[in-house]
């Protein structure tokens, strides 16, 4: 693994994220994804979906689709404004 390299990770066990490292340390990395960074161990950072999605867990009674991207929280935070009110 190098800075830059394209990595993914689990989010709460539940969905796969893909990120790029920016800083590498012996035991840790930090990763920037779509709207932030993130510093994990190294342990927790995947180099393929494939690999990472072998750690997700499911949980009894979970929904059967856990969102692939923060488009899905973005797109229900858009139709309210801070005051709560719905713009719909």
């Amino acid at each position: 693994m190098q800075v830059g390299d394209t990595v993914y990770y689990v989010v709460s066990s539940m969905a796969v994220r893909e990120a790029t490292v920016v800083r590498l340390t012996p035991a840790m990395c930090t990763l920037r994804y779509l709207s932030g960074a993130i510093c994990l161990p190294l342990s927790r950072v995947y180099a393929s979906p494939e690999e990472a999605a072998a750690h997700v867990t499911r949980h009894p009674g979970a929904a059967d689709t856990a969102p692939e991207s923060r488009g899905d929280q973005l797109a229900l935070r858009e139709a309210y404004d801070f005051s709560g009110k719905p713009l719909l």
